[in-house]
């Protein structure tokens, strides 16, 4: 459907266009004198669909005032029931019903599009490291905002992040995970763990084949709206059940660990996007205790089984544990609103209790022998208990029970590959064919 108004599409904080922004700004604007914006069915939030000259996809963007429950998300509830949809933020005093919900009370509803662009940012100065689609906050003038078959002539401005669109050939939920290069899942993994992302999940991966081998795969990281919040309480990541997880980082990617600079990319997030300084301190958590125990040899997980909570209860995860007692030995009241000197006390008690919590893992590593090198196809060993290749303890306690017994009752599991995901707090286990 043309769209019959004027379209205008300017940078937000920018000086001046990146270049690799050029183009495609310039393909948005010129798609979006002939295509109306398309709402994407898939996700929680408003997000919409550009299209070039040619009507094939090039932009994806996602609007400030269309996050959460409230505001104008045409997929909140409110608006499914045709119902008068307030402007406003979450109270205070309000309940989260939803996985959502609460991850946007944490972080804030106008929040999400910020912490997209700041994906990239990191991922920019940082030489592409993780592969993030190209994305920046933008101020969108047109017509065409909604879903399909609303009348969508209004000429709207709305700010949000706008991302290049990726061609890819599915996403990994798709297919089995272990035919994915360590390496790559590395990457992905170190991403998260720097950004404290809460919505690693595998729909959130998109996966692209060698046009010359389709055996090899390259990952591309999406979808980081729930990254960067103020506290260690809702983070999870998909990947900890992959056998990938469980293997030695290569040379290069440890020295790429050694390099990583949180109070550097804290200064670059502050003053470009102006995160809160809660959660820039959350950041330098996370990479501190990724740095410290990447350099005594832990794996990707290990380090997120220190992260998040493993258990399906409330209990909390070793981070927080950190956390809580370097604050009380610091004199402090919580981690949040520190002033330059608070938060140096916190650090300064911090550290030796990250040091305490990943030498017994070390010892562990230390008493084994030395992991076989990956192979080609990245498969599970057959024969393995794979209670450990989906990341299920064995040991049995109030948190793990149910786990354990969902695994115990794939019979012949030695010769299969599991999954374990989390939704709603409640894990799965799902078979894979290999």
């Amino acid at each position: 459907m043309p769209a019959r108004t004027r379209t205008e599409i300017e940078l937000v904080d920018e000086d001046s266009c990146p270049e690799e922004f050029v183009t495609l700004i310039k393909e948005t604007k010129e798609g979006l004198s002939l295509y109306r914006p398309e709402l994407c069915e898939e996700g929680s939030n408003g997000t919409y669909f550009f299209f070039r000259k040619n009507g094939t996809k090039c932009a994806v963007f996602k609007p400030v005032d269309e996050e959460g429950d409230f505001g104008n998300n045409p997929k909140s509830k409110r608006n499914k029931l045709g119902l008068a949809v307030e402007k406003r933020l979450l109270s205070p005093l309000s309940t989260p019903k939803t996985p959502n919900s609460r991850r946007v009370m944490e972080i804030g509803i106008g929040e999400a599009a910020k912490r997209e662009a700041a994906a990239y940012l990191l991922d920019r100065e940082q030489n592409r490291f993780y592969g993030v689609p190209p994305t920046v906050m933008v101020k969108i003038t047109c017509a065409g905002f909604g879903p399909a078959g609303s009348p969508g002539g209004r000429t709207q401005t709305k700010i949000g992040s706008l991302q290049a669109f990726v061609d890819s050939d599915g996403c990994a939920e798709d297919i089995s995970p272990s035919l994915f290069p360590v390496r790559e899942v590395h990457k992905i993994g170190l991403l998260d763990l720097q950004l404290v992302n809460t919505d690693r999940t595998d729909p959130n991966i998109l996966y692209q084949r060698s046009r010359e081998n389709p055996r090899v795969f390259r990952l591309v990281p999406i979808d980081h709206g729930f990254s960067l919040p103020p506290s260690f309480q809702y983070v999870w990541f998909g990947w900890m059940s992959w056998p990938q997880a469980r293997q030695p980082f290569d040379a290069s990617t440890k020295t790429f660990i050694e390099k990583m600079d949180p109070d550097r990319d804290a200064r670059l997030l502050r003053g470009n996007l102006s995160i809160p300084d809660d959660c820039l301190r959350v950041m330098k958590t996370s990479v501190t205790l990724l740095k410290r125990a990447a350099a005594v040899d832990l794996t990707l997980y290990d380090i997120g089984s220190l992260m998040s909570r493993m258990g399906t209860g409330s209990d909390l995860s070793e981070i927080e544990r950190m956390c809580e007692t370097a604050v009380a030995k610091a004199g402090l009241k919580s981690m949040r609103c520190l002033s330059r000197a608070e938060e140096d006390r916190f650090f300064k008690e911090l550290i030796p209790l990250m040091d305490r919590a990943i030498e017994p893992l070390r010892k562990t590593k230390s008493g084994l022998s030395k992991p076989k090198k990956e192979s080609s196809k990245s498969e599970v060993e057959p024969g393995l208990d794979m209670r450990e290749n989906c990341g299920v303890s064995k040991k049995k306690d109030d948190n793990d029970a149910e786990r354990k017994e969902m695994c115990d009752k794939g019979d012949g599991c030695s010769s299969r590959s599991f999954k374990v995901g989390r939704k709603r707090g409640v894990f799965r286990i799902t078979e894979l064919a290999l």
